[in-house]
């Protein structure tokens, strides 16, 4: 009920002040729509599936004071993840305290790309509410602050502040080692992505698929980040899971990117980066292990569609469809997004579905526990 509430209340504050342009109580609203998702992450019990391995492994951390006694060099872990989980263990040896901290980090450096890159902030946050603020503060909580870091170097990437730029990036591969992209990126800026370039790259990746796996399996070892690769190596699609993920990662963001600059005259100095995230969308239709620096590009990606949403809604030459158009973008988004949270996973745990992770929702203030997401705990 409290996600459904939340749900209602971002969709209100979108149609009111973004779609309405009521400029009343904005800021305030802001303000309370931030804090209700930092609560929300923050005051969790024993939700998310990545979180409970991190829940487990967070009391044998060490703090502050024991931190120089860890061998960083052969921990998977990352310095930084180790660093911040140590600051947190020394206020607290409590789980939840370091929740608060990341979903106070997470959530702040979010809001702040929202506001700094569209005038549309609540649509924005409605579509990371749906999209991949469970994702961003439930799971992948390594990855989420090595995303935000790069958030905030997108600025430098654009003004060619190279320096700036790459110490946010060591900075972003100090949470994960999936930030190593970042480090090209640069170099991919000059990739044109059209209709042939996206067919060539599956072209291409489709012969270099069992090489590079093959490659990664070599060089797995010890080493924390060819091990996660790794994990990704055995995953196949079906043919239908394929079809889905061309039309999701490649077409939609291709038309919203067309739509954007050839119709709409849409203008964003994050224009390159919606560019790489089709491309990235490309490879992840080859490699499964894309879909981990996909991660990156979808902050931006909203941004995108936020911008075009709200064009289509105010372009005069479509009058009469415009407000159709608009909600049919936003419906297909929210049903492209959502559809997995109702996954069956019935072959882990009996009658249960993907979002048996996340719901029903618990609290550190009531600390009950769900027996079917907990049976789920220990089948992963």
């Amino acid at each position: 009920m409290i996600y459904l509430l939340i749900l209602i209340y971002s969709l209100t504050l979108s149609f009111v002040y973004d779609f309405g342009n009521l400029r009343i109580g904005k800021k305030m609203n802001l303000l309370i729509v931030f804090m209700v998702l930092v609560s929300l992450s923050g005051f969790r019990y024993r939700i998310g599936g990545d979180s409970y391995f991190y829940i487990k492994m967070y009391e044998y951390l060490p703090t502050l004071p024991e931190l120089s006694s860890i061998e960083l060099g052969v921990s998977k872990l990352q310095p930084l993840w180790l660093l911040l989980n140590a600051i947190s263990r020394t206020i607290s040896p409590d789980f939840f305290v370091f929740q608060l901290l990341h979903a106070l980090i997470v959530n702040s450096i979010i809001f702040y790309f929202f506001r700094k890159y569209t005038k549309y902030v609540f649509t924005a946050v409605l579509l990371y509410f749906i999209g991949f603020y469970g994702y961003f503060n439930f799971e992948i909580l390594r990855e989420s602050l090595a995303i935000c870091v790069f958030l905030l170097s997108l600025e430098f990437f654009v003004k060619k502040k190279w320096l700036r730029y790459y110490v946010l990036v060591f900075v972003a591969f100090g949470f994960h080692y999936s930030a190593i992209l970042l480090f090209i990126l640069p170099l991919l800026k000059r990739i044109p992505i059209n209709f042939f370039s996206i067919l060539i790259i599956i072209v291409i990746g489709a012969f270099l698929n069992t090489f590079f796996l093959s490659f990664i399996n070599s060089l797995s070892g010890n080493n924390g980040f060819f091990m996660s690769l790794e994990n990704y190596g055995d995953y196949n699609y079906t043919i239908w899971g394929l079809v889905g993920i061309i039309v999701l990662y490649v077409l939609y963001p291709f038309i919203v990117m067309n739509a954007s600059t050839n119709f709409l005259n849409i203008k964003n100095s994050l224009y390159p980066f919606l560019r790489f995230f089709i491309l990235i969308g490309a490879f992840c239709s080859l490699f499964y292990i894309f879909f981990r620096f996909r991660n990156y590009f979808t902050p931006i990606f909203f941004v995108f569609l936020t911008e075009v949403v709200h064009s289509i809604f105010r372009n005069k030459k479509i009058k009469e469809f415009r407000k159709i158009i608009s909600f049919l973008i936003l419906f297909f988004f929210a049903f492209m997004h959502s559809y997995k949270y109702f996954s069956d996973t019935s072959e882990k745990v009996d009658s249960s579905r993907w979002y048996s992770l996340w719901y029903p929702y618990n609290s550190i203030f009531d600390k009950d526990t769900d027996p079917t997401r907990e049976r789920l705990f220990n089948e992963l």
